[in-house]
Order: C-alpha cells, then sequence, then structure tokens
C-alpha cells in the first residue's frame, strides 16, 4: 500500500494469485482506527448493560475520533458496499417525508439525528471492512472477552433482581440490554467460529439467548432462535438462506400492518400494535412524515417496533426501501468462509426480528446498536476478500 495513498501496481503475483486492489486510504502499520475499533469494544458491554440508550452517544464519539484521526481521501470503499444505495434512499426518502409531515422542529431534529447516526455508522462499517486480517484478529481479542464480561453482568444483574441496571436504566428501557447483548454476540461468536473454537462460540451464543428467558424478553427470545436458524443454514447453503431471509424479511415488512391488526399474538408482544395498524391504515402509501405521531429517533415512549413505525412515517414506499435494504444486505452477507457468513446472516436475522418485535426499535439507540454491530460484523476475518 502506498503511504501517501496512491494506487498500487497492477502486476502479476507468482502463483496466480490475484493483484492487490486499488487502495486510496493509508493508514500505516497500525491504524489509528484500530485502536478506536477496540475501544468501541472494550466500552460496549458497560453502555450495553448499564445505559443502552447512550449507544447513540458511543457511535458519535468513536465514529467522530475516527473521522478526526483519518479522513476519508477516497469513495472506492464506500461505493463497494452495494446496500448502502438503498440506505440512502430510505434517507431521502425520510427527508422528503418532512414536506407532508405535520410536526415541527421535532421531525426536523430526527431527520438530523438520522442522517447523522448513519454517516458515522457508514464510516465505521467502511473503516472495519478495510482493515487487514492481522488488524481484525487484534479486534476480534478486544471484542470476545468484553462480550463475555457483557454476559456474566447480565447474568449477576439478573439473579440479583436487576440492581446494575437500575443504577442508570429507566424500567421503560429494561429490554434495551438483552437486544445489545444479542446483537453484538453474533460477530464474537463468528470471530471464536474462525478461530476454529467452535464449542466456546455455541457457549456463548446459548448463553447470550438463555440469560434472557422470562417475562417481558419474548421478542429477544424469538430473535436469539431466528438468528441460529439463520446462522446455522447460512454455514451450509449461504444462497438459499440469503434468499430465504430476503423473501421473508419482505414478506414479514409488507404482512406487518395487517398482521398487527388482526393477530393477537403480536397485540401481546408489541403493546399499541392495533393503534398504530390503524393509524397506518389512514396514510398507508406515503405515511405521516418523519414525526408520524409517535416517537421517531426522540425521546417520546414508543408503541411498537421499528417496521412498523417505518410504516407509519414513511408509507408503503419507506417500508418498500426497507425491504430493499435487508435484501441486498442478505446477499452481501452471504459471501465469504462459512463462519463469517454465518455470524452475519445470523445478525441479520435476529435483527430483523428485534425490528420487528423489540420496543424502542427506532429510536436513536437501536440505530446506533445496529451500526456498532454491522462494524463488528464487518471486521470479521474473512481470507477470501483479505489476501
Amino acid at each position: 500500500m502506498s503511504e501517501k495513498g496512491g494506487h498500487t501496481a497492477q502486476t502479476a503475483r507468482p502463483g496466480g494469485e490475484e493483484p492487490p486492489r486499488s487502495v486510496k486510504w493509508s493508514w500505516g502499520e497500525k491504524p489509528p482506527q484500530l485502536y478506536l475499533l477496540c475501544a468501541l469494544a472494550f466500552l460496549c458491554a458497560p453502555v450495553g448493560l448499564l445505559a443502552p440508550d447512550r449507544f447513540s452517544v458511543l457511535l458519535l464519539t468513536i465514529g467522530g475520533l475516527a473521522l478526526l484521526t483519518n479522513p476519508v481521501s477516497g469513495l472506492g470503499p464506500i461505493k463497494r458496499q452495494l446496500y448502502l444505495y438503498p440506505l440512502l434512499a430510505f434517507l431521502i426518502w425520510a427527508g422528503l417525508s418532512l414536506i407532508w409531515s405535520t410536526g415541527d422542529r421535532q421531525a426536523v431534529d430526527g431527520f438530523l439525528k438520522l442522517v447523522i447516526f448513519t454517516g458515522f455508522g457508514v464510516l465505521l462499517v467502511t473503516y472495519a471492512r478495510e482493515l487487514r486480517e492481522k488488524d481484525k484478529r487484534l479486534l476480534g481479542r478486544w471484542l470476545i472477552p468484553a462480550i463475555w464480561a457483557f454476559c456474566a453482568l447480565f447474568l449477576v444483574d439478573r439473579v440479583t433482581g436487576n440492581p446494575l441496571t437500575g443504577l442508570l436504566t429507566a424500567d421503560a428501557d429494561s429490554a434495551l440490554p438483552g437486544a445489545a447483548l444479542l446483537l453484538l454476540s453474533w460477530p464474537a461468536a463468528g470471530i471464536l467460529f474462525h478461530n476454529e473454537r467452535p464449542v466456546q462460540a455455541l457457549v456463548l451464543l446459548m448463553i447470550a439467548g438463555l440469560v434472557q428467558a422470562g417475562a417481558g424478553a419474548q421478542g429477544v427470545v424469538l430473535a436469539w432462535l431466528a438468528g441460529g436458524a439463520a446462522a446455522g443454514l447460512a454455514a451450509l447453503l449461504p444462497r438459499v438462506t440469503a434468499g430465504l431471509l430476503g423473501a421473508g424479511s419482505v414478506i414479514a415488512i409488507f404482512a406487518a400492518p395487517a398482521l398487527a391488526a388482526q393477530t393477537g399474538l403480536i397485540q401481546r408482544l408489541m403493546p399499541g400494535a392495533l393503534a398504530l395498524s390503524e393509524a397506518i391504515s389512514n396514510r398507508p402509501l406515503f405515511g405521516r412524515g418523519l414525526d408520524g405521531g409517535t416517537s421517531t429517533l426522540g425521546d417520546l415512549p414508543d408503541q411498537g417496533g421499528a417496521v412498523l413505525q417505518v410504516w407509519l412515517d414513511l408509507g408503503l414506499v419507506g417500508a418498500a426501501i426497507l425491504g430493499a435494504l435487508i435484501i441486498m444486505l442478505a446477499f452481501a452477507g452471504r459471501t465469504g468462509p462459512p463462519a463469517p457468513r454465518a455470524a452475519r446472516l445470523g445478525l441479520l436475522a435476529a435483527a430483523l426480528v428485534l425490528a420487528c418485535f423489540g420496543h424502542g426499535a427506532w429510536q436513536t439507540w437501536w440505530v446506533a446498536a445496529l451500526f456498532i454491530a454491522g462494524a463488528f460484523a464487518a471486521a470479521l476475518p474473512d481470507r477470501l476478500r483479505n489476501r
């Protein structure tokens, strides 16, 4: 790699290896983003347990420092992530919805937050993708102990009656630590699988789900089961898994308002789902605008998962863009060795279920937690891509 960010020479290598691709980001021997991502891995456990609603602050802090220490000098690494195109379309549609929104300054603030978190999140994911193989292994050595500590603290917190989460987290946010633990456990397990430690990886995933069994955590447990099924199938049949996950996500997204209106089970899992479904039916095509009458990246109490609130705020068009985004993420995650692709598709399946049933899954903490988990998933060692 050129120290000045120039293009590497495209010459043939002995043994038929492909020449290295052009590189515009020059990080030197040890990029500063590596240490920032390691700090993010170290901090995600205490933040996820004690103050998961501060994931947004964590994302902004690490993302801002990453941008300051190594500004982007080329769009090549971003252009290679094709799933960013529907994400950009989602942001554009959210911005346009402000035109017919009945909200005022709060709606504009919500859109600006969404743009800022998405920008910093994409930056971290891109930096993580471009790390060298040995740097990814170093990041894994920080992430795995942090997630084990998260599991241990979570178990102690549940056994002793939630004294830890009670320090900073309100009762309404009691489900947030479990969702954060589940999301972050998938990249850690993927690294363990890749390092040929399957027993430890399976134990980690089992603990991350079993410690959450009980009342009030049905959505998290469903996400845990869905993630496990998707990961197991992805290790053997990646294309089939990506197709099933993409098709299943589209069906779930488009059927969400009808199911919320007719199915008592969904109404029990999501209090307020029936009211959201009725509100969606009033303006199904474009939605009610980004304010939507409920919490959209704000501090008002939410009534349902992210999928229903996307329907409410952005209508059928927003739901279609969301479906396209998940399909492209599924097919992007199916590449690579069995361990990374299983972890990525398992994470995607779990996140989709949480988006359907998780309370608060349209808040700033949810957007930030998804990007943080996505950055670690992007940093999974992948020898097929990084030679």
